[in-house]
């Protein structure tokens, strides 16, 4: 049995700091530092057995591509935390 480790998006994308980026792969699309960070622990652990939980596109292996900016949330309101509000 694998086990699979699955790291959270980021609000701050690829594409605040460069707007002219294009389609990238999933694992470099997230730049904040909290998701740096998790990317960074399943590189180092988990190598080839990870992905990035997205709030808009649901599960992204780390070379898919995200074809550009998008703004979706898991929360309703900062008032409600960890609530998915769209499909899979």
């Amino acid at each position: 049995m694998r086990t699979l480790c699955i790291v959270s998006c980021g609000k701050k994308k690829i594409w605040d700091e460069k707007p002219d980026a294009g389609p990238t792969k999933a694992k470099d699309v997230y730049i904040g530092a909290f998701a740096k960070k998790c990317r960074e622990y399943a590189e180092k652990f988990y190598s080839t057995s990870w992905c990035i939980l997205s709030a808009k596109y649901g599960f992204l292996l780390p070379d898919e591509i995200v074809p550009g900016n998008y703004n979706a949330t898991f929360c309703r309101n900062k008032s409600e935390k960890n609530i998915y509000r769209g499909t899979f």
